[in-house]
């Protein structure tokens, strides 16, 4: 049965399951690498982007060992493989890394939005509206957030990348350089930092029950990876050219800041920052 985006079959397109990875990936490391990187390689960050990103794709590779043998959901296939007892370990394993995941993204998005955007409201109250849209958004099932992310991905990318192009003009080169001064420990601790952000693209097997070919799922994952990865690079190197390894280092979001500091000629998009929210 052909798959199209108004389909109604429990079924999403590789097309849709791409920018729902792509976003899982970006939405909460756009916020957390950056300031990360600055502390732990400062001007090497870039390099670890890159080994994050490479780590990603061999774990994903690993991933799709387990997507091809899967012949039902995986909750049933960690039963099937492992057993009743080892299986339901591995599930509540799951679900205690999801919840704690869940959680911190609730605390960090609402941290987020009280000190850039809404300074003088309840922090109740914008958590508890951050988590009815969560609520709102599973309830639609796999299909509602997948028809929501077809329309609205490049509709929020391009504004992405305007602010990136912008904001090129207030890059110092000089802040680039010098590297490779990192110490060895510092490069990796930096690349497991990218590289557990990266690893949310263990999303893929659990996608795996709503996308028919698993070629093209881990296609996405593949691409996914590839395009987070390139955004990451620039945005990096733009922050890093900006506001310098030490500053980047000490901001809470330096991507926020970016945001609500460029302004994109035209005049049609007064507040970055509030629309990439």
């Amino acid at each position: 049965m052909r798959e199209n985006m108004f389909s109604e079959n429990n079924r999403i397109s590789g097309r849709q399951a791409f920018r729902l990875l792509t976003y899982d990936l970006l939405g909460l490391s756009t916020l957390l690498v950056p300031p990360a990187l600055g502390r732990t390689a400062g001007r090497d960050g870039i390099f670890c982007i890159a080994a994050g990103v490479a780590a990603g794709f061999l774990f994903l590779k690993l991933l799709g060992v387990v997507a091809r043998d899967m012949e039902e959901a995986y909750p049933a296939y960690l039963v099937r493989r492992l057993g009743r007892i080892f299986g339901t370990l591995a599930q509540a394993g799951y679900v205690v890394w999801f919840v704690t995941l869940a959680g911190y993204t609730a605390y960090l998005f609402t941290d987020a939005v009280k000190k850039n955007l809404l300074r003088e409201e309840s922090y109740l109250l914008v958590l508890l509206m951050i988590v009815l849209l969560a609520v709102y958004g599973l309830w639609g099932g796999i299909e509602g957030r997948a028809r929501i992310y077809e329309m609205l991905f490049w509709f929020l990318i391009i504004p992405l990348f305007l602010m990136l192009i912008f904001a090129l003009d207030e890059i110092r080169t000089d802040y680039w350089i010098p590297v490779a001064t990192t110490e060895p420990s510092a490069f990796l601790k930096g690349s497991y930092q990218m590289f557990a952000c990266m690893a949310m693209i263990t999303f893929v097997v659990f996608a795996g029950s709503y996308v028919e070919d698993k070629r093209r799922l881990l296609l996405a994952g593949k691409r996914a990876l590839l395009f987070t990865g390139a955004i990451h690079a620039a945005l990096y190197l733009i922050l890093l050219g900006i506001f310098g390894a030490a500053a980047l280092g000490e901001m809470d979001y330096p991507a926020v800041s970016l945001m609500s500091a460029v302004r994109i000629s035209g005049g049609f998009l007064k507040r970055a920052d509030a629309f990439m929210f």
